[in-house]
């Protein structure tokens, strides 16, 4: 790399909105000059920001057909301004990555993919494509160590991946959970969910769950933020049930998160699990999941039972119920305050955009320098 500040460029689908704190973090480096290259459309479940957001935004537009995308003005920008590193999604159904990646090694550029990786071991067809998709970066920029410990499994070297972790925000630096006094016996547990009301995210789970709840005599309030096609027929079942359910819509504004957050004994995510494990477990508020750890996003090992959370047997209520009521019951238990602190710790030092920041110049510097 030359004298000047080398110049990174990040392609994306579109700006994701929880991303802007991490991108913020980056345009601040000394070292690097940062741009960010994306549409400025996003899909129906993510909150975009917007073009004015950024200091040096390069705008592409996105041409889909089923899971697959085109971005055109990836190539002819590459050719134009050829950055001194690129980092793409590291995902192989963006068609313009294979051929952007190919031409930025091609410029002897180095490439990062920035991505989620592997969530299970993979066979056959599949497996090939993806470690043939992969082994055109420098370095795979991942949100978790069991994705590395998978890509390894699969014949990934290690030495060609980095751990960068996820964020949202930026790090609570006092526990926000909901106070002894609020979590005396007799009260209602409240319970958390932010998701988006789909089938897949298994809210009915959580409603019979609390169900289940109430008639071993443990009163439970299920918070539900977030909207989607599945909310009317949830409420009927709420009401069906007899289960005190608040369907409170989607929270753009991180102080109201906060402050629902605040009210939370704790948070239970029936299905996918991802990054609200993070956004849990920085308001000191502990997560419940299910067990079936393929079907989860990397965030999911931030979870550690009997400690940061819980998890329960997929599809079972009973089991949802019974590890609500352990997470309720080890709140205040003096044997594992301390642990639990420590691991919140670890989180909140981690998952921040202050860390991921660190990381990505890190691997920047040293791709640039090989």
């Amino acid at each position: 790399m030359s004298s000047r500040s080398p110049h990174v460029a990040i392609v994306s689908l579109c700006v994701a909105h929880y991303r802007l704190p991490v991108f913020h973090e980056l345009e601040r480096s000394d070292a690097f000059r940062f741009s960010f290259w994306a549409d400025t459309e996003g899909t129906e479940s993510v909150l975009t920001a917007g073009q004015g957001d950024l200091k040096e935004f390069v705008r592409l537009r996105n041409h889909s057909h089923g899971n697959w995308v085109w971005q055109s003005g990836l190539i002819s920008n590459l050719l134009r301004s050829r950055p001194d590193v690129v980092i793409f999604v590291g995902s192989a159904y963006y068609l313009s990555t294979w051929i952007a990646a190919l031409l930025a090694r091609a410029l002897n550029r180095p490439v990062l993919f920035w991505t989620q990786g592997w969530l299970a071991e993979e066979t056959g067809l599949k497996r090939l494509v993806r470690v043939s998709f992969y082994r055109l970066a420098d370095r795979l920029l991942l949100y978790g160590h069991r994705a590395a410990d998978i890509g390894v499994k699969m014949g990934f070297p290690r030495e060609r991946m980095t751990v960068v972790y996820n964020s949202v925000g930026r790090p609570r630096r006092e526990a926000v959970g909901k106070s002894e006094t609020s979590s005396r016996p007799g009260s209602s547990t409240e319970v958390i969910l932010v998701s988006r009301l789909i089938k897949e995210r298994g809210v009915e789970v959580l409603l019979q769950a609390a169900r289940l709840l109430d008639a071993q005599g443990s009163r439970t309030t299920i918070n539900l933020i977030g909207d989607g096609p599945e909310e009317e027929r949830l409420k009927k079942l709420a009401s069906d049930l007899g289960v005190d359910a608040k369907f409170h819509g989607p929270i753009y504004d991180q102080k109201l998160l906060d402050e629902a957050y605040e009210r939370a004994d704790v948070c239970v995510l029936p299905g996918r699990a991802g990054l609200a494990v993070i956004q849990s477990l920085l308001a000191r508020v502990p997560v419940v999941a299910h067990s079936n750890l393929d079907d989860h996003m990397p965030e999911v090992e931030a979870i550690m039972p009997g400690v940061t959370g819980e998890f329960f047997t997929k599809d079972d209520p009973a089991d949802l119920a019974r590890a609500i009521l352990q997470c309720i019951e080890r709140k205040n238990d003096p044997r594992v305050v301390d642990v639990r602190e420590k691991a919140l710790d670890t989180v909140t030092r981690l998952y921040t955009p202050e860390h991921q920041a660190q990381v990505v110049e890190r691997v920047c510097r040293e791709v640039g320098s090989a």
